[in-house]
C-alpha cells in the first residue's frame, strides 16, 4: 500500500505579512508616480556663481574677427526725434538719450563699425580736464610704458565714456576687432579726450597701442551681460 504526502500549507501570520508587503509596495509606488515631473531629486538646489571673475572666464576673445563697415547708403538709420533730454558726459562728445541710445546732433543712432570721424561714428569730444570727467567715465592712461589700467569691465548696451590720457608721449588707442573701428582713440601728448558709446555684445576685446614702436602695448576691454 502506498503513502501519499499530506499537502502542508503556509502558516496564516505567513500569509499575512506577504499581503501587507505587497499593499505596503503599492502604496510606494503610486506616491513615486505622483511626484511632480522635472522635480529635482533630493530637493537639492544647485547656486551658480555670479562674481565676474567667473563670468568672466567664461566669455570667449573676440579679436581680429572680420566685421562688415556701416554703410549708411545701405543700412538702415535709426533716428531719435526727441533730443530734448539727450545729454553728452564731456564736452564735444556723442549725445545719450534718455532711454540709454547713443546719438549725434541730429539724432542719428551712431555705430561702432562706422569709419572713424563720420557723422554716424562716435564723436571724439574736444581735450578735457580729466578732473572735470563724470563719475562712472572709464579713465585710461598712456605713457612709454603702456596702459594704465590695462583691463575694465562695463556692461553690454550700456553707454559707455571711454577717456584716454596721454602722459609724455601722443597715443592712438585701437581696437583689434574690425567692428569696434570706429572707436579709436588719438590723442596728442599731455591731452585727454574721450568717446561715448554703446557697449558691444558680452567677450574680451583686445585694444593696442597703435602707434611705432609701441604696438605690443596692449589692453582688454571685458564685456558681460
Amino acid at each position: 500500500m502506498v503513502k501519499t504526502k499530506k499537502k502542508t500549507s503556509l502558516p496564516l501570520h505567513f500569509i499575512i505579512i506577504g499581503i501587507v508587503l505587497i499593499i505596503l509596495a503599492v502604496i510606494f509606488v503610486i506616491l513615486i508616480l505622483k511626484q511632480e515631473p522635472g522635480a529635482p531629486e533630493n530637493n537639492l538646489v544647485i547656486n551658480t556663481p555670479t562674481d565676474n571673475n567667473n563670468i568672466e572666464e567664461e566669455l570667449i576673445d573676440v579679436n581680429e574677427e572680420p566685421g562688415e563697415i556701416f554703410n549708411p547708403e545701405i543700412d538702415s538709420i535709426e533716428i531719435v526725434n526727441n533730443l530734448d533730454t539727450a545729454v553728452a558726459t564731456t564736452a564735444g562728445a556723442s549725445l545719450i538719450t534718455a532711454d540709454g541710445k547713443v546719438v549725434n546732433e541730429k539724432g542719428q543712432v551712431v555705430h561702432n563699425n562706422a569709419l572713424p570721424m563720420t557723422d554716424f561714428a562716435p564723436k571724439l569730444s574736444e581735450p578735457v580736464d580729466p578732473g572735470t570727467l563724470l563719475e562712472g567715465t572709464v579713465k585710461l592712461q598712456a605713457d612709454v610704458n603702456g596702459f594704465t589700467p590695462a583691463e575694465f569691465t562695463v556692461k553690454t548696451g550700456e553707454p559707455i565714456t571711454l577717456s584716454l590720457t596721454s602722459v609724455g608721449v601722443g597715443s592712438r588707442l585701437l581696437f583689434e576687432n574690425s567692428a569696434l573701428i570706429a572707436l579709436e582713440l588719438p590723442v596728442p601728448a599731455d591731452y585727454t579726450m574721450a568717446k561715448t558709446f554703446s557697449a558691444p555684445a558680452p567677450g574680451r576685446y583686445i585694444f593696442f597701442q597703435d602707434m611705432p614702436g609701441r604696438i605690443d602695448q596692449k589692453g582688454v576691454m571685458i564685456v558681460i551681460e
